[in-house]
């Protein structure tokens, strides 16, 4: 039943909870709470819940729970012990929470205990409380000032609870009334380093005036004053002082706070948290285009490019946003840099783009029009790193793209390939030369062949052509083991397909050297056959 207790003034709303009430189960129910019947207001549909009206009691008020019983065409139930009347209760107090104040009063307290009826009078010692709310089970309530007696010591108090209407006082339970001062709590318990945000910091002992503190463990960083906003006795209400960007670290700081009671010099520390802002790099644009894309700039066309694009690198601006920007930042273009950037706020920085010469222009192979194999310019991405003034960083991979000046196929390979050994037997671990014919003659750009040997082993797996040589071009082949096969020379790969030449077969043989023990000039070299 809901709820559990009452007046014995009566005229109470009670609602009682079972099966099988009514109304189709026959007469309506009846109900008493111990020897007084009810007034039944209603019955649920599904015959789950009976509303009554309480009856004042008559005669004297109970002091014990009562007996609620429910009677119906059914049959007769009852709940044991179910139903309190207040007025025949004596208010019991459990604890308070806290049990301890400054001498100027101010305390919320929390009573707990039982057998609490409306209206209360809370006394601490002989003074009476402000009462902010009560139920059966809590009262909660300020604690009175005897800052007029200024005891040389703190004092103990009983406190004491009294339902008004029936005169009945409950037990006492001490309270200290004293100058001893905490801090339980800051809220919230951090806050941005760049912000001056309000803060509540409670506990108990706070008298007016008093210094709020934070003290932090950064080289440069005096102890910072904050600005106190109000005091009262368990509660000072103040607003953070800002770290100086310029000393800001890249992690979260923690604060030691300290609250000082400025006419009595006592104090109290907690702790707090300086939460430094994140530092992110999310997009970063040329100009006003809404893109990231910028074109090479080349002021005289370099061989074999006939290309120009005279709009210099630094007539572009560059808008960079992100999160937990500050002042002092510099920003870095894949190896370019780091520049100064101008600090707009704390989500944007600008500055004009330095030289991205030393960016080398990613190429990729393409199919010359002449023939055989080519190398073409193609958009390079630039990583752009913002640098914090504390040695933060943050990198946005491929922020910015290089188009480049010069997208014409360049040949850079060769037409034609043979693979030419010269002798087709030869000897493991030593060296032999092949010729690698080409055409073009002599060459245009420097080619890498790579060879591969098929029934035996050697090396190099690869030989760089230089430019400007005229064909055929040696290479020394040095055999790591015996064998019978050929010699494969491949140029190219990609848009330009493959340019592949096979040598004729090579043999390569076991050197063996044999000695006649106690003969002179009897040591005779042998070369065999592979097996």
């Amino acid at each position: 039943m809901s709820p559990t207790y009452g007046s014995a003034a009566g005229n109470d709303t009670v609602t009682i909870y079972g099966t099988n009430f009514g109304p189709s189960f026959g007469p309506p129910p009846s109900v008493t709470i111990g020897p007084t019947s009810e007034i039944v207001q209603g019955v649920s549909s599904d015959g789950t819940a009976i509303t009554i009206l309480t009856r004042p009691v008559a005669g004297a008020v109970p002091t014990t729970a009562q007996d609620v019983t429910v009677t119906t065409a059914q049959g007769t139930v009852t709940l044991s012990a179910a139903f309190t009347y207040l007025e025949g209760q004596t208010p019991t107090l459990y604890v308070l929470t806290p049990n301890i104040g400054p001498l100027e009063g101010g305390t919320r307290v929390t009573i707990t205990g039982t057998g609490f009826q409306y209206p209360v009078q809370v006394l601490f010692g002989t003074q009476q409380a402000q009462v902010v709310s009560n139920n059966f089970n809590q009262v909660v309530c300020i604690s009175p000032s005897i800052t007029a007696s200024k005891p040389a010591t703190g004092n103990s108090v009983d406190v004491t609870v009294t339902n008004v209407s029936s005169g009945k006082k409950s037990n006492a339970l001490p309270f200290q009334y004293g100058q001893a001062m905490f801090i339980s709590g800051i809220t919230p318990s951090q806050a941005p380093t760049d912000v001056a945000t309000t803060v509540t910091i409670t506990g108990q002992g706070f008298v007016s005036p008093v210094s709020v503190i934070a003290t932090v463990s950064i080289t440069g960083v005096s102890p910072l004053s904050w600005t106190v906003l109000s005091v009262s006795g368990t509660q000072i209400v103040a607003k953070t002082a800002p770290i100086p960007q310029s000393l800001t670290p890249c992690y979260d700081v923690p604060a030691a706070i300290k609250v000082t009671n400025l006419d009595s010099n006592l104090s109290a520390t907690g702790d707090f948290t300086y939460q430094v802002a994140p530092q992110r790099v999310t997009a970063v644009q040329i100009d006003s285009t809404g893109t990231n894309l910028v074109t090479q700039f080349v002021p005289v066309a370099v061989a074999p490019s006939t290309s120009v694009c005279p709009t210099p690198w630094s007539s572009h601006t560059v808008t960079i946003k992100g999160s937990g920007f500050r002042t002092g930042m510099t920003v870095s273009f894949g190896p370019v840099g780091p520049v100064p950037a101008t600090f707009v706020d704390t989500g944007t920085l600008t500055l004009t783009l330095p030289d991205l010469t030393a960016v080398g222009i990613n190429t990729t192979s393409c199919a010359a029009s002449a023939g055989g194999c080519g190398t073409q310019n193609i958009p390079t991405p630039v990583n752009v790193t913002v640098f914090g003034p504390a040695g933060c960083s943050d990198t946005l991979t491929a922020a910015i793209i290089i188009s480049p000046c010069d997208t014409v196929c360049h040949p850079t390979s060769l037409s034609t390939l043979t693979v030419t050994p010269v002798g087709t037997s030869q000897t493991v671990s030593t060296p032999f030369t092949v010729n690698l014919g080409f055409t073009p003659s002599p060459s245009s750009a420097p080619t890498t062949v790579n060879l591969t040997y098929v029934g035996f082993s050697a090396s190099p797996s690869n030989t760089v052509i230089p430019s400007g040589v005229p064909s055929p071009w040696p290479v020394q082949i040095t055999a790591s083991s015996a064998g019978t096969g050929n010699i494969i020379a491949q140029v190219g790969s990609g848009a330009c397909g493959q340019l592949t030449a096979t040598s004729v077969p090579v043999t390569v043989n076991f050197s063996l050297t044999l000695t006649r023990s106690g003969t002179t000039n009897a040591a005779r070299t042998i070369s065999s056959s592979p097996l």
